[in-house]
């Protein structure tokens, strides 16, 4: 058999034809971007991988990094990082919604990825270093929107009344507030622990109970309950069940909209913070107990956030007059 192979190989070698390796395949070339990625994302709808309206989404992210390819005479294959950083500098938008484009197209690129229609996504391992602060994202309530909803909460919904005043007396963000439990407060020295293991900056704090919040829990009997019962859990009372991530958030805004406060990432559940520092800024509270309240490493950052909400720190700014 080898023999028979071997004269086979000398004849066509005597004919001059010489053994070449099949060539690689080359890569498709993304010559029209828009119409490759939404038949990509059409075929995710297909398989129920992804909503329409996902998908709508995701093309929207894709038109906007087609447009700036186009003006800069760029192609696909020129995408990097530092790229990606200048496009989304180019975008005139805030800083989340450059977040979000970027998130877009990195699920995008994913699926390109995946389908070989592309090499790398740079998309995916990019770093992006704009950070979104909670206070970009929404405001504080003016008097008039502070004193309607109060109202409203008490003679509707007590539970998540009282959900409010921990965010609006304590500063505790809403995502720590639903892994809270009845043991976490100390009613003899009048504190509430915030465990590392839920907290933003990853330290156990503790936070002082000031009157009005110390009323809110003997007037809901909440230390009546069970110690290991999640202080807000079903119907934001205290349960053994904890809260859903995102039930409180959606009551409170679906009773906004039915107020006619809300205002799309503007009005939310988080602005009782930024309204309760607000307030208590302007009721005297010193800046040093603001700083622990908020739990902020340092005074210089208690300093930029009440900068971030308009409130001038050095108060004789406010007798000035010209």
């Amino acid at each position: 058999m080898a023999k028979e192979l071997s004269t086979k190989i000398d004849k066509k070698l005597q004919k001059g034809i010489i053994y070449e390796p099949p060539k690689k395949e080359k890569k498709k070339e993304l010559k029209n971007f828009l119409e490759i990625s939404d038949k990509v994302l059409s075929d995710l709808v297909i398989s129920n991988e992804i909503r329409p309206k996902s998908k709508k989404t995701y093309f929207s992210a894709c038109k906007l990094l087609n447009a700036y390819l186009a003006k800069k005479s760029l192609s696909i294959s020129d995408i990097n990082h530092s790229m990606i950083s200048d496009f989304t500098k180019s975008l005139q938008k805030s800083t989340s919604y450059k977040k979000t484009t970027v998130s877009h197209l990195k699920a995008v690129f994913t699926h390109l990825a995946k389908s070989s229609l592309i090499e790398f996504n740079y998309f995916k391992d990019y770093e992006d270093k704009l950070k979104v602060t909670e206070s970009d994202l929404n405001y504080p309530f003016s008097d008039y929107e502070k004193a309607i909803i109060e109202d409203h909460l008490q003679a509707n919904n007590p539970a998540l009344y009282a959900l409010t005043r921990f965010i609006f007396y304590a500063f505790i963000r809403s995502t720590e507030l639903i892994n809270l439990k009845i043991k976490d407060i100390d009613l003899r020295t009048r504190t509430i622990k915030v465990s590392g293991e839920i907290s933003k900056n990853k330290r156990t704090e503790t936070v002082p109970i000031i009157k009005p919040l110390l009323d809110i829990i003997i007037e809901n009997k909440i230390m009546q309950n069970p110690s290991d019962y999640y202080i807000f859990g079903e119907d934001c009372k205290p349960s053994k069940t904890k809260l859903g991530l995102n039930t409180a958030t959606n009551l409170h805004r679906d009773m906004l909209k039915r107020l006619g406060i809300y205002v799309h990432r503007a009005t939310v559940l988080y602005s009782w913070k930024h309204t309760g520092n607000i307030f208590a800024y302007l009721a005297g509270v010193d800046i040093k107990l603001i700083q622990k309240m908020n739990r902020h490493a340092s005074l210089e950052t208690t300093e930029i956030y009440l900068r971030k909400l308009g409130l001038f720190l050095e108060k004789k700014a406010y007798d000035a007059s010209w």
